[in-house]
Order: structure tokens, then C-alpha cells, then sequence
């Protein structure tokens, strides 16, 4: 059974935050292993999914180290 394009996308966009998520904790994440998996027709919305939610964990840890000034996170 083929899923719809549109589970295709939310599957791939799981797996990006699921990237991201464990960079941000240092974790073993690798991207090309999940990528080289994907049909090619999505494996550049897979980078454009990890670029969204790696510019929104900057701008998150950046706001958190503005807060608090001392580079911990907020609580």
C-alpha cells in the first residue's frame, strides 16, 4: 500500500525534528542514512525540513542564552 504524499511529508518531517532533537543533544544523528533511504523526488524536502528546524533550534537556544545571560538554558 503507497502512502499519500501528504503522510510521505509528515513522516519526513518527524524525522527531521528527530535529527535536529538529537544534535541539539549531542546524540549521534546521522541525516545522509535517512536521506539515502528516501525516493529522490523527496529527499530535497527532507533538507529544506532540516534546515527549518535547525534555524528554529538556534533562534530557541540563542533566546535562551539572551535570557538568562550566563549561557544556561531557560527554565
Amino acid at each position: 500500500m503507497l502512502k499519500t504524499r501528504a503522510q510521505q511529508c509528515l513522516n519526513i518531517d518527524i524525522a527531521a525534528s528527530k535529527i535536529v532533537g538529537r544534535e541539539i543533544m549531542n546524540l549521534a544523528a546521522n541525516e545522509n542514512e535517512i536521506a539515502d533511504r528516501l525516493p529522490e523526488y523527496l529527499q530535497h524536502y527532507f533538507k529544506l525540513r532540516l534546515q527549518h528546524y535547525r534555524k528554529m533550534a538556534a533562534t530557541i537556544l540563542d533566546q535562551s542564552h539572551r535570557v538568562n545571560g550566563d549561557g544556561s538554558p531557560a527554565p
